[in-house]
């Protein structure tokens, strides 16, 4: 069940970024609702095994509360983000820890964060992205 909800939700979220990167053709205004300081973070090294913790620091630059519903990542990725709406001007974070040990290669890991609010016109639910990237180091 777990495997069906993980593909449904995907398949959501696709088509999510789909919209969303066709409305930003339609409105090139539109601005994102959370102003992250950074939208890509390097981990740096890890040996492969190791665990590494991050987080992705934000302020609701919106003139409205903004609801973060859900938060797509790989398997590999663990987080935690603040469920209560971030009214506007206020920050938050989203934690973030990264298990290396499924992997066999240096990668850059998508975070697609769906927010409840809908861009007023078209009626597309917002996602934002972050990322981070890591080279992976193998014991030899």
């Amino acid at each position: 069940m777990k495997l069906f909800s993980t593909i449904v939700l995907s398949l959501i979220m696709t088509a999510t970024i789909w919209a969303q990167e066709e409305r930003k053709e339609i409105d090139p205004e539109f601005k994102s609702l959370l102003k992250f300081e950074e939208t890509s973070i390097d981990l740096g090294d890890v040996v492969k095994g190791e665990s590494k913790e991050t987080a992705f620091h934000f302020t609701n630059v919106s003139q409205e509360d903004v609801t973060i519903e859900f938060i797509s990542v790989c398997d590999c990725t663990e987080v935690d983000f603040p469920t209560l709406p971030i009214k506007p001007g206020e920050s938050g974070k989203i934690d973030v820890v990264f298990n290396s040990g499924e992997k066999d290669k240096s990668d850059k890991i998508v975070l697609d964060i769906l927010l409840e609010n809908v861009e007023p016109g078209t009626g597309y639910q917002i996602v934002e992205q972050v990322n981070y990237t890591y080279t992976l180091l193998t014991e030899e």
